[in-house]
């Protein structure tokens, strides 16, 4: 297909200047030829599909909307581009004019009316976090009775967007989720967007089917007194029969407004999680704002770490001296449901303070050993790995020690920066006496204190953290509670900084 006659445009990702940019795409479909219909047509089909590239945005201040006009030997092409959350659009759900007509429910609207209004569109996702969608609209068409409608409901539906926004007042049911709750819970999840989920499986209900069937995510949701869903948060597994889950996906439909919604979602959970004889559960909250660190500390949860820079770069348009900043750090919160009181640690001497501090704040009763800590066993070391090419991060979780812990840990580390990831976390247990003189090996190849958590069976962790590549940012990290900025102080203190040059080759293998 031949182009001539290119134009661009980037402008901020705003809705109010759509209409701007829709305005210059109507002169140039009628300067290439177009009808002041087919012109019409060509700025519905840019502003749904502006409106959807930015629903699906990040929300920064800094974002940016591309969009290049062509003229081309069949017609015209637009071709917008932003950065947004990486979604499949053929496999999230379609609009449904029935839900439409009786709940109001939007969900893939903007991409049904872009469809309507012209001949092609694709979407795609890009290599560095970008969206594509594509829109070509051949040479002058005739105008029918069913282009006349579309573009009514495409207008109309404009006029009424205010009408949206309004709150309808209402009460509340909780129940479990059920797979069959799937379809709604993914189209929950696409109304209510607002939050970055990192995991962006809850998009897609044939995913979130198979999450509830295989007891991977236990989910309950709050319904109208119409039975429509308008509230959800779940708890995650990350292997099966785990003590520990992730309590995650927590959204509400803004269309509704019911007092005491969230307080009891979360009730309501946590008894679920009692049912499951969960020891904990934990969650993160990005530090880019600091609303859903209150709302964790709301329902009881308490930080036990902070995880710098571990939110992709792709999230953020700016570049500063050469390097992809922008990274969000995350806090890491903790609810203990219950468990033994008297768990004995080993905790390094010169993190002991400080990991005592958290355990305080986490409601938590532990002794600690006054052991520097033991050698090593004979045998060889047992890790897990786990890395996430989307998010930029490698996971090393030490499941028992062994005279060659520090390669294992150091060729894994050695991967993870060959990869380009700019964070590695490395989990060590602290129920076990060697992590002290662990810890001041691993420290000397460039890890830092993160703080604590817990693995998957329940277990006690000491969180250290790799950072390279990118700098964390310190100034940027907005958090909610005088404890955690006395936590971020910490690590700021014992950071070694060293961003730019990794430091794990220059540590030996030798053992204590």
């Amino acid at each position: 297909m031949q182009h001539s006659n290119v134009v661009s445009f980037t402008f901020p990702s705003k809705a109010a200047l759509i209409p701007v940019i829709g305005a210059s795409i109507r002169e140039y479909a009628m300067l290439t030829g177009f009808s002041a219909k087919d012109a019409e047509r060509l700025c519905l089909a840019f502003e749904e599909s502006a409106s959807y590239a930015i629903s699906l945005g990040f929300g920064r201040e800094d974002d940016l909307l591309k969009l290049q006009l062509s003229s081309t030997t069949i017609g015209l092409e637009m071709v917008v581009r932003s950065r947004g959350l990486p979604l499949e659009d053929e496999a999230l759900p379609s609009f449904d004019p029935q839900r439409f007509a009786a709940a109001g429910d939007v969900a893939g609207l903007h991409s049904y009316l872009a469809r309507q209004m012209v001949d092609e569109v694709t979407f795609s996702l890009l290599e560095g976090g970008e969206r594509e969608i594509r829109l070509v609209k051949h040479g002058a068409a005739h105008e029918s009775k069913q282009d006349k409608g579309q573009e009514k409901r495409a207008l109309s539906r404009k006029s009424s967007t205010g009408l949206s926004k309004r709150r309808i007042l209402t009460s509340h049911a909780l129940r479990l989720g059920k797979p069959e709750d799937a379809e709604s819970i993914a189209r929950l999840a696409l109304r209510a967007h607002g939050e970055v989920f990192f995991n962006e499986a809850i998009y897609y209900p044939a995913r979130v089917r198979e999450m509830l069937e295989q007891g991977e995510m236990v989910s309950v949701v709050a319904e109208t007194i119409s039975g429509e869903l308008m509230g959800h948060c779940a708890l995650v597994a990350d292997t099966p029969g785990a003590r520990v889950r992730e309590l995650t996906y927590h959204f509400l439909d803004t269309r509704f407004k019911s007092p005491g919604m969230s307080q009891d979602v979360f009730a309501f959970l946590s008894e679920s999680a009692r049912m499951l004889d969960l020891r904990a559960m934990h969650a993160l909250a990005v530090t880019n704002h600091i609303h859903t660190q209150r709302n964790l500390l709301q329902q009881g949860c308490k930080e036990s770490a902070l995880l710098l820079a571990a939110g992709p770069a792709s999230r953020s348009w700016r570049e500063k001296d050469g390097l992809d900043p922008g990274r969000i750090a995350n806090v890491v919160f903790v609810n203990y449901l219950h468990g033994d009181h008297d768990t004995l640690l080993h905790v390094p001497d010169r993190h002991r303070p400080m990991v005592r501090q958290i355990f305080q704040h986490l409601g938590r009763k532990c002794r600690f050993s006054d052991d520097s800590g033991r050698g090593l066993p004979e045998g060889p070391a047992h890790i897990h790995s786990k890395s996430d090419f989307k998010e930029g991060w490698t996971r090393i979780s030490v499941v028992r020690y062994g005279h060659d812990i520090l390669k294992q840990v150091t060729d894994q580390l050695a991967l993870s920066c060959g990869q380009g990831f700019p964070v590695a976390h490395l989990e060590l247990p602290l129920a076990d006496p060697a992590t002290g003189a662990v810890a001041n090996l691993v420290e000397k190849m460039g890890f830092f204190f993160a703080g604590v958590c817990l693995n998957n069976d329940g277990g006690e962790v000491l969180l250290l953290q790799y950072v390279h590549g990118v700098d964390p940012d310190y100034d940027s990290i907005r958090l909610a509670s005088p404890f955690c900025r006395g936590l971020l102080e910490y690590v700021r203190a014992v950071d070694p900084g060293t961003y730019n040059e990794p430091q794990y080759r220059t540590a030996g293998a030798s053992r204590n």
